[in-house]
């Protein structure tokens, strides 16, 4: 009699295990998904503010017809495939590019003064870019100005922080269903208990 009587309560007492369970790592999921979403679209925020920031640089110094560039720029636009690039689009259709970019190129499309585009390209070696593109107007010439960065190593340092994260909250959902496992079990043998003292009542 009392083995029939725990049955239904041990199954009720996994189904809750199970859908609790269920529904904390579901919650889990969301939250590293959606976490792992706005922590790369704040770092891309991050990037394009930094590179307009220097694209500003570059045209202070920059000479519209020659392409010449009057101000130094940070060294990280000269070393080969660093990941910093720039390109100007002069007036006469000519580009001028970064010694970083090396033997490859950046397409730049020409944009009206005042305008502005973010976007994102494949770059050499593979990498990530993002290209912050600027319209500008000097001496009555119109050119276009675009700086590139990339993404790689900040996206892969987002991700294990993201992961990092999560193995630490996964630590606390094992922990939270044990406590949750221990409870369910005291709650319901207190419940059992009550179901024994009733039936021995109604059997006299």
């Amino acid at each position: 009699m009392s083995s029939s009587a725990e049955r239904p309560t041990g199954s009720l007492e996994r189904s809750l295990q199970w859908a609790l369970g269920l529904l904390t790592v579901s919650v889990l999921l969301l939250l590293t998904g959606s976490g792992l979403g706005l922590g790369r679209q704040g770092a891309e925020h991050f990037v394009a503010a930094r590179l307009a920031h220097d694209a500003q640089a570059l045209v202070a110094g920059l000479d519209p017809e020659s392409g010449a560039i009057a101000r130094p720029l940070p060294p990280i636009y000269s070393q080969p495939f660093s990941g910093h690039y720039y390109g100007v689009r002069l007036p006469d259709g000519r580009v001028v590019r970064s010694r970083s970019l090396w033997d490859q190129g950046l397409e730049i499309a020409a944009l009206p003064p005042g305008e502005t585009a973010v976007d994102r390209r494949d770059g050499p070696r593979g990498q990530h870019l993002l290209v912050w593109r600027a319209g500008y107007e000097r001496g009555g010439k119109a050119f276009t100005v675009a700086v590139a960065e990339d993404l790689t190593p900040l996206l892969q340092g987002l991700v294990r922080l993201v992961w990092a994260e999560a193995g630490l909250a996964v630590l606390g959902v094992l922990a939270l269903l044990l406590v949750q496992r221990w409870l369910l079990r005291r709650g319901f043998r207190r419940v059992g208990a009550v179901r024994r003292d009733i039936r021995r009542l109604e059997a006299g």
